[in-house]
């Protein structure tokens, strides 16, 4: 996939992308379509663009709500929402980091680590038993976002940390 635009509707993507393609979104959430299991090793990186402010990416199940919706606004996703500089789950924020421009997601043994601008941060979600797909989207679940994603396709920007690529 090289490209996709998408403008009222919420989609899945495939995380087979290289670092070149990017997605829009202006009305949900945009998951991948390759599942890994959380007690896995695995590792992507999301560098963020557009214009909107309230930028997330993360994870989610396949039970998590796409459609005027965005990761973490329900209890099926786990992300770092980038303006507010918080981890997001439930559609409840932990603030504790800087907004970066690129967002590396480890995903290692059940818990998923924000890998922010090359730093691995230690306020980590524990203890996940799913599989889980990487997920973007607006903060307001309606907003528009840009993004673009790398599973492995080309060189990762940071250390993968031994990981696996996503894809």
């Amino acid at each position: 996939m090289t490209a996709a635009s998408h403008g009222s509707a919420p989609t899945s993507i495939s995380t087979r992308v290289t670092a070149a393609a990017s997605v829009t979104t202006a009305a949900g959430a945009v998951r991948g379509t390759a599942g890994v299991a959380a007690t896995g090793h695995f590792y992507a990186e999301l560098t963020i663009g557009g214009s909107d402010a309230n930028q997330i990416a993360g994870v989610m199940n396949s039970s998590a709500a796409l459609t005027n919706s965005y990761p973490g606004a329900d209890a099926n996703g786990w992300s770092y929402y980038l303006s507010a500089n918080q981890k997001l789950t439930n559609n409840t924020g932990t603030s504790n980091y800087q907004t970066k421009e690129v967002v590396g997601l480890l995903l290692s043994g059940g818990a998923l680590y924000g890998v922010l601008d090359g730093e691995l941060c230690a306020n980590a979600y524990s203890s996940l038993t799913d599989t889980f797909f990487l997920a973007f989207g607006p903060g307001t679940g309606t907003g528009t976002f840009t993004g673009r994603i790398n599973t492995g396709q080309s060189a990762f920007a940071f250390d993968s940390q031994g990981a696996s690529s996503w894809g």
